[in-house]
């Protein structure tokens, strides 16, 4: 092919060529989108021209919209001008009130109109911290207006619906209660952390109070007896404010129907005596194993001691764990 003619083709299709020394390479440059820069000249020189765009902008609107009408501000409002007084009329079109506006942008720090811009809205008083959304167009919310004519304005250009937000609310602190405390104190050392929630549980007990969670409670092995699955009955295995009372807190503990096949009782009585325990099983989570849930088991009576009994009220479907020497230690329960 002809570099010439070729040459002559491409510059007439609108393209910029280029014929190398050994005059059969062509270099040929798309001259509509100018070739010649590359893309972050290209972005950079777009940046610059929005930034120029931009502040001319600000200033023909603000002599544009300035309120030729509006009274005399206050002796009190300074009287501005330059940047500040391009930030008095952006205060006023967000709903200020001109002598506000003056003194906020008075007491504004800054270099350029962001910055003092930024600085004045904080200086608006909004005990309440309220602020105004506007939700448009199928979903899509508008930023956070300080003022409710701000978000009305929104509202009508854009046809949405205004929504107020105020402040987070704030945790109510609980009146100062010593068996919580001490409940709350007992959970740390035997979990290792904090307690992060208090559970209240609304049932009939002999001796009601605040108890520390030590974990789920799996099984309990009689001394003399059955072994009585609680895997899926939901119910906490719990210790009293000092640590030295374990009990069973929530869950279904009605064992009504394996009185007489697992315990042999056939007595009409309210409130039995199931035996002496031998062992606990409880599902809980310690500092000592990275708060991973294991299962953990206790033998009473193995350093010497008396063991626990476990007694059943009838009439409350409720186990009771009597007695006993041990304590709730960090690493676990102790005899």
């Amino acid at each position: 092919v002809d570099s010439q003619k070729a040459k002559k083709v491409l510059e007439s299709a609108g393209y910029s060529v280029e014929v190398k020394e050994d005059g059969q390479t062509l270099v040929v440059r798309d001259s509509k989108k100018n070739g010649l820069f590359s893309r972050a000249e290209k972005q950079q020189f777009k940046r610059r021209l929005k930034q120029k765009i931009k502040s001319g902008a600000r200033r023909g609107l603000a002599k544009l919209f300035r309120h030729r009408n509006s009274p005399p501000s206050s002796a009190s409002a300074p009287k501005l001008s330059g940047l500040r007084a391009d930030v008095v009329s952006a205060l006023i079109n967000q709903g200020w009130k001109r002598a506000d506006a003056q003194r906020a942008a008075a007491a504004a720090s800054g270099n350029d109109f962001n910055s003092l811009f930024r600085d004045a809205l904080k200086q608006r008083k909004n005990p309440a911290r309220t602020f105004y959304f506007v939700k448009y167009g199928g979903g899509k919310y508008s930023r956070g207006f300080g003022t409710k004519a701000a978000a009305q304005r929104y509202a009508k250009r854009t046809g949405g619906t205004i929504f107020t937000a105020g402040p987070a609310r704030k945790k109510r602190k609980r009146n100062g209660d010593p068996a919580l405390d001490k409940a709350a104190a007992v959970f740390r050392k035997f979990h290792g952390a904090d307690p992060n929630k208090v559970i209240e549980i609304e049932e009939q007990l002999k001796d009601s109070g605040q108890y520390a969670q030590l974990g789920q409670l799996l099984q309990l092995d009689m001394y003399h007896g059955p072994e009585l699955n609680c895997r899926n009955a939901g119910i906490r295995l719990c210790s009293d404010p000092d640590g030295n009372q374990l009990c069973c807190i929530g869950g279904n503990q009605d064992i009504e129907a394996g009185l007489g096949p697992m315990f042999g009782l056939n007595t009409n009585a309210r409130l039995v005596d199931l035996g002496e325990i031998n062992k606990v099983w409880y599902l809980a989570q310690k500092s000592m194993h990275g708060f991973e849930p294991i299962e953990y088991h206790h033998r009473f009576g193995e350093e010497g001691g008396s063991r626990p009994r476990l007694m059943y009220d009838r009439d409350n479907k409720k186990l009771f764990i009597i007695g006993g020497d041990y304590e709730i230690k960090a690493v676990g329960i102790k005899n």
